[in-house]
């Protein structure tokens, strides 16, 4: 397996991150020395180097990819507006799973399925910027969690004067 550390990303514009993937083998046992290549699905967002250097280029989300030998693992990566990353949750695919329902979520309700312990700092106010499904930017107006389930209901957001961002 490959995994790629932090296992969640957000960054204001122009600024820079080091990346580090960690691949293991069946046993989990690190394998050290291992070429890994990393990928930008959107370049015009975030760039990363040979190295695993990422380098926000424009607001936006995007996914990065680390691969080695027949293992990749993505990495969803976030980008604001400079002076809006002070105050944020990040919420990554360690702890959320986006449950997919396009009706639902045409009428701004998205749901996630928590994988681990604890309720995510979802909140009203706050913003979710998702990387699934092409993509989503809203601000919670409610939320309310059943068990391992949370459901939060959104209206259309915009990366201007924000305070606090999930990402999902």
């Amino acid at each position: 397996s490959i995994a790629i550390e932090p296992g969640a990303l957000a960054l204001e514009v122009d600024s820079v991150a080091q990346l580090n993937a960690v691949v293991r083998d069946v046993t989990g046992a690190v394998l050290t020395s291992r070429t890994v290549t990393w990928t930008s699905a959107n370049p015009t967002i975030a760039q990363v180097s040979s190295t695993g250097s990422v380098r926000a280029v424009s607001v936006g989300a995007t996914t990065i990819n680390a691969a080695s030998e027949s293992r990749s693992a993505l990495l969803a990566v976030s980008i604001l507006s400079r002076g809006v990353r002070s105050g944020t949750a990040v919420l990554d695919s360690t702890r959320v799973r986006l449950v997919p329902d396009s009706a639902r979520q045409a009428m701004g309700v998205y749901t996630f399925d928590l994988v681990g312990g604890g309720p995510p700092p979802i909140a009203v106010g706050q913003i979710l910027i998702g990387t699934e499904r092409g993509g989503f930017l809203r601000r919670v107006s409610g939320v309310s969690t059943v068990g391992a389930r949370v459901t939060a209901a959104t209206t259309q957001a915009s990366l201007a004067r924000i305070s606090h961002i999930a990402i999902a």
